[in-house]
């Protein structure tokens, strides 16, 4: 059989050459799309996927921000976080106070500097845990009360104050020491000006700064009136303070003090010991 040969003319030619010209870039175009397609599919998966994990830390923040301290017992806790801390000890700090689930709570909240957390910090039932984290952060403290009435010594008196405040017993001694020695002094002169009373102080007051107060009360107390009706008795405001630390301490009932101190006043009076 004899094989035809078609020949083709230029026009067809360009048609033909422009068709798979056209098939080519339809292919192109195909795989750019697919491409393109499934990029777009990996970035949409990527973002669902983010605001997922930051949905899940927004609610676990939340969570924390609004935590609120409920202790079994229903009764305040106190936080103490001392000199020199490290983030690490106010957060223990926090959960030996306040509990692990909730004092971890604030200790994840807490934004802020040791140093500035220094102090000591009352935690009622109910507050939540942003608001304690704020306080600490700020070093916003709540105030302790300090109180005494029937120390004989200094030494008894620094054992009481050293358990309520961040000082030591040794820290207060040395400061009584130290004023002692400015005004003339000795130990037992100067117990007799530190008034026994309730007072009100920061946790970190220092000694020196307590021991201020406690002579300011006495100086306020013992106005020209008083200093006259125990100079009536044969007293001086330091042997008045003496002969009251002495009944307190015979004595825990209020109604025996005063017969107890007319009789250490009958004693003084006829020039006997107190005896006590």
């Amino acid at each position: 059989m004899e094989k035809i040969t078609v020949k083709m003319t230029d026009t067809e030619k360009k048609a033909e050459n422009k068709s798979r010209h056209a098939g080519a870039r339809r292919k192109k175009n195909s795989r750019k799309n697919k491409k393109g397609g499934s990029l777009g599919r990996r970035i949409l998966l990527g973002i669902a996927v983010l605001s997922v994990i930051l949905g899940s830390i927004a609610v676990w923040r939340g969570r924390m921000y609004i935590a609120v301290y409920s202790p079994d017992d229903d009764a305040a806790g106190w936080v103490y976080i001392p000199a020199g801390a490290t983030r690490e000890s106010v957060r223990d700090s926090l959960e030996s106070a306040l509990g692990k689930d909730f004092g971890g709570k604030v200790a994840s909240v807490w934004r802020g500097e040791p140093s500035m957390a220094r102090g000591a910090y009352r935690v009622e039932p109910g507050a939540r845990a942003w608001r304690v984290a704020k306080k600490i952060g700020r070093g916003i403290q709540s105030p302790v009360k300090v109180s005494f009435n029937n120390m004989r010594t200094l030494e008894q008196l620094s054992e009481r104050l050293a358990a309520r405040m961040e000082f030591s017993a040794d820290d207060f001694i040395t400061a009584c020491d130290s004023v002692a020695k400015a005004r003339g002094m000795n130990r037992d002169t100067l117990a007799t000006y530190l008034f026994p009373d309730t007072y009100e102080a920061f946790w970190t007051d220092s000694p020196a700064r307590l021991l201020a107060r406690m002579e300011d009360a006495h100086s306020r107390f013992w106005t020209p009136s008083r200093r006259e009706k125990a100079a009536g008795l044969g007293l001086t405001p330091a042997k008045a303070y003496i002969l009251a630390s002495i009944v307190e301490e015979e004595s825990a009932k209020r109604d025996e003090r005063p017969v107890i101190g007319r009789l250490y006043l009958n004693r003084l009076k006829k020039g006997m010991l107190l005896q006590a």
